[in-house]
């Protein structure tokens, strides 16, 4: 597993890194999908003057080697980390019966206010090539959920991660 071992900054919410002392909710972070809006979550302006809530996707889908990134902070909740990176190469066979995860962590309530929380990092990469693939495990690159106590306040999910299974023969039908 390599749950909350993401720290890339290209999906971070905007306003993860600032003090964790807003009165909102933050966004959840992106990856290979967009990380969803908190309660009154701030927004930032790029440099091409388009404003957002949320960061875009990134990483390459065929060849994914991205952490997942941090969520913002609210309101004395820190933003949380995103899933690591993995990446399994082997010239045999590879048996899958467990389950390989990069998770996003979840938010954290407020301690002031637990209605308010920060969002949720992104899923980070899970990347295997091998020669044959079975298994009936699972491979996981979840986005965290946000934290809070009240749905129209909550900190934003984090968007999940990329996966890519590369193989030339297998029975993947139950992974």
């Amino acid at each position: 597993s390599s749950d909350g071992y993401g720290n890339n900054t290209e999906g971070q919410s905007p306003n993860a890194g600032v003090p964790p002392y807003v009165t909102s909710s933050s966004a959840g972070a992106s990856h290979g999908s967009i990380g969803t809006v908190g309660h009154n979550s701030p927004s930032i302006i790029d440099s091409s003057g388009i404003e957002f809530y949320v960061r875009p996707t990134y990483g390459n889908q065929n060849q994914p080697s991205e952490k997942g990134s941090k969520s913002g902070n609210a309101y004395g909740a820190n933003g949380k980390n995103g899933g690591g990176y993995i990446k399994i190469t082997t010239t045999d066979t590879l048996t899958l019966d467990g389950e390989i995860r990069s998770k996003g962590l979840n938010g954290m309530n407020s301690p002031a206010q637990s209605y308010f929380g920060s969002g949720g990092g992104s899923g980070g990469s899970i990347w295997i090539i091998t020669n044959i693939f079975n298994g009936s495990g699972s491979l996981i690159a979840t986005g965290g959920n946000g934290g809070g106590t009240q749905i129209s306040r909550k900190g934003g999910g984090g968007g999940g991660g990329r996966i890519c299974v590369e193989y030339t023969s297998g029975n993947i039908n139950d992974i």
